[in-house]
């Protein structure tokens, strides 16, 4: 293996190289593949070719290690790896000149230019709450900004030792401000677009068996 310049906390794109690697059943894959593209033209060399390919990327190899092929006719003794999506390097467990094994965690690769923010309602409150409503998000972290996300996900269980139910909220985080396990406040807005009748609650007279309030209709004192 040949690691390239990445290690834990780098920023990666989608396609940057993050080593080169011998694989010896690739390798045998990837030969399988040369030899049914070299056959003559027909239902059986097509099937087989199909086949071959597919058994690479059954091997999760990229797209353009079978570019490669398809255009040089010859398979390349090591092949790139490149970085499946836009992220940022959470694990780097690879080194140069490392042997690995099927299965091993070379990469571990986290995009947070979106993250999820998860609160606990209160019981009382969760008629108020459905997806897709307005949120607006704190983090101590940043005090005096907010955050302005969306309700993905209501949680379909009960929390019996507090009587909440925890929610999700979706977050962009273009400016990877927002990290994990940041500790976070949520306003959820609970109201609508239809008006409402709003008065100071000093003008409401309790008289304990209801409230009422004065209207002046003007002309007099």
């Amino acid at each position: 293996d040949t690691v390239e310049d990445v290690t834990t906390g780098t920023e990666v794109r989608k396609g940057q190289p993050l080593l080169r690697l011998y694989s010896p059943q690739i390798a045998l894959a990837a030969a399988d593949y040369l030899t049914t593209l070299n056959m003559p033209a027909s239902a059986a060399g097509a099937s087989g070719a199909a086949g071959s390919r597919q058994r690479l990327l059954n091997y999760a190899v990229p797209l353009g290690l079978l570019a490669q092929i398809e255009k040089t006719r010859q398979v390349p003794i090591t092949f790139t790896w490149e970085a499946p999506r836009d992220g940022i390097v959470l694990e780097r467990n690879v080194s140069d000149g490392m042997r690995v094994r099927p299965g091993d965690v070379l990469f571990r690769i986290a995009d947070h230019s979106t993250v999820w923010v998860l609160v606990d309602v209160a019981e009382r409150d969760l008629a108020n709450v459905s997806e897709k409503q307005s949120v607006i998000v704190k983090v101590r972290s940043y005090p005096g900004r907010t955050f302005a996300g969306t309700v993905s996900l209501v949680y379909p269980h009960l929390n019996l030792a507090t009587r909440t139910v925890r929610v999700r909220i979706q977050l962009p985080n273009h400016d990877l401000l927002l990290l994990p396990d940041m500790y976070a406040e949520a306003e959820i807005n609970t109201g609508t677009d239809e008006p409402v009748l709003a008065l100071p609650a000093s003008a409401v007279i309790d008289s304990g068996s209801r409230q009422l309030c004065r209207v002046g209709q003007g002309g007099g004192p």
